[in-house]
């Protein structure tokens, strides 16, 4: 029922439940009897949703506006889950809930129509020449030698830029508008999102290292030759290091996850965002039928895990649903190697007094 004519009012009348959505008066039949059997395949979609939940609250900021291409009467929220529930396994027992757990996941945030920033893995010592303030090591930079580091190469080429304190905003841009073939233009936003795993400590707690939370902060420049703001004002120096010619992010960036994300309003105010999903550096695998178990069964669930096949019997239909998904996600999308595709931003997504262009 909607009505555009009357008081809006939220409440429950007999059977009947009012509320509002979008501006609009609703109502539906109040739901006196509900069947929950509790079985393995309801709670682990349960258990998922927990994460997909408090990941919203802790980006709830931009994911608000990150789907570009959503229902019209669909909210931010509704698209995030719907597009990350059957891809993004995450499964976390009762007591993660119990102390308000976040935990990084390779989650969609944005959903539009610019071309993704694409992400790949480097092994250091395959890199010819990586790291920030035009040097192969030091601050934001990856060590040599040791073998141990690795970098993260975007599809966004710089030319023969060098990256160093004195570099500008300007000089950035003008790098990334003449190298990469009409992709990005002046007035375009990159968004660099990180999504930072961290743990805090809580009366109670039995987790090792305290409760998993996020440490969510946005960093960002619009596009504009003439700008002469420090780019190291803007941007973090593990964000902007340069592997092959190419927008690079280091070894020294947080541990959890990360995306860069291009938007762009049109002549008609209307946002366009890349699609992106947050890249895995060094996320909890939560995903293991190991942890779906233990997940399952703290919320008294009748179990139907067999371990001899590494996978939940009886969910048969979920898995399948999730196959189809994700291969329909990989036609639109095409995601990289590593399944990972990156991310979001814009003056109208994210207005640029958000950023810090430092970790303050």
């Amino acid at each position: 029922m909607r009505g555009d004519n009357i008081a809006l009012k939220s409440g429950k009348l007999g059977d009947t439940v009012f509320y509002v959505m979008h501006g609009r008066q609703m109502a539906r039949l109040r739901v006196r009897h509900i069947h929950n059997p509790r079985t393995a395949v309801q709670e682990t979609q349960r258990t998922k949703m927990y994460n997909l939940c408090a990941m919203y609250r802790a980006m709830r900021g931009m994911l608000r506006y990150s789907f570009e291409t959503k229902g019209e009467n669909q909210s931010g929220y509704n698209a995030f889950v719907s597009m990350n529930l059957s891809r993004v396994g995450c499964y976390l027992s009762k007591d993660y809930r119990t102390f308000n757990a976040v935990v990084a996941q390779p989650y969609m945030v944005s959903c539009g129509t610019i071309e993704s920033v694409r992400v790949n893995r480097v092994a250091e010592l395959s890199a010819r020449k990586c790291g920030s303030n035009g040097k192969e090591s030091g601050k934001g930079g990856l060590s040599s030698g040791t073998g141990q580091g690795q970098c993260f190469v975007t599809n966004l080429a710089l030319g023969s830029l060098v990256i160093d304190d004195s570099t500008t905003v300007g000089e950035f841009s003008k790098a990334l508008i003449d190298n990469n073939n009409g992709y990005l233009r002046l007035g375009d936003q990159l968004t660099y999102v990180s999504v930072a795993q961290v743990w805090r400590e809580a009366e109670g707690c039995s987790f090792e290292g305290g409760v998993p939370s996020v440490d969510v902060k946005y960093y960002g420049v619009v596009l504009n030759t003439n700008d002469a703001t420090p780019l190291s004002r803007c941007l973090p120096d593990y964000a902007t290091s340069v592997c092959d010619g190419c927008l690079s992010i280091s070894q020294d960036a947080p541990k959890g996850g990360f995306c860069y994300m291009v938007s762009r309003d049109d002549k008609y105010g209307r946002l366009h965002v890349s699609t992106q999903v947050l890249v895995d550096n060094g996320m909890m695998d939560c995903s293991t039928p190991e942890y779906r178990e233990k997940a399952i069964k703290s919320y008294n669930a009748k179990s139907d895990y067999n371990p001899d096949l590494q996978s939940p019997t009886g969910s048969n239909v979920l898995v399948a649903m999730y196959e189809c998904r994700k291969e329909l996600l990989n036609r639109h999308y095409d995601y990289g190697p590593w399944g990972v595709r990156d991310s979001v931003g814009a003056h109208t997504l994210m207005p640029y007094n958000i950023f810090g262009g430092n970790d303050s």
